[in-house]
């Protein structure tokens, strides 16, 4: 449990960083997008959800695109598309996408 809470933590902080400090692309101009798919029954997003609500609404460079793929069947077949370009990763919730940068999971 310390060690999810632990990368959950240097996640945000990392998603905090790249919008505050422009880590991410230059290409972007104004804000960045982050990219959350999540689903209603995964215990990982329930507890990594709210952080990462909280995060998003404290950076007005930061939009947050929150995509349930239990709920919407085309959500989940843009995240297996977007896992295969990006070295066929695992599926798993949370997964985030930030500019060319993924991370899925939290364990």
């Amino acid at each position: 449990m310390a060690l999810r809470r632990s990368l959950v933590i240097a996640c945000c902080l990392l998603i905090h960083c790249a919008a505050q400090f422009g880590i991410v692309s230059k290409a972007y101009s104004g804000s960045v997008t982050l990219y959350y798919y999540s689903a209603e029954n995964c215990p990982h997003c329930q507890e990594f959800g709210p952080t990462i609500h909280a995060l998003a609404n404290q950076n007005n460079d930061l939009s947050l695109v929150e995509k349930d793929i239990w709920k919407d069947r085309s959500a989940f077949q843009e995240l297996l598309e977007l896992l295969e370009t990006h070295g066929d990763l695992p599926v798993a919730t949370p997964t985030l996408f930030l500019g060319n940068k993924v991370w899925v999971g939290i364990d």
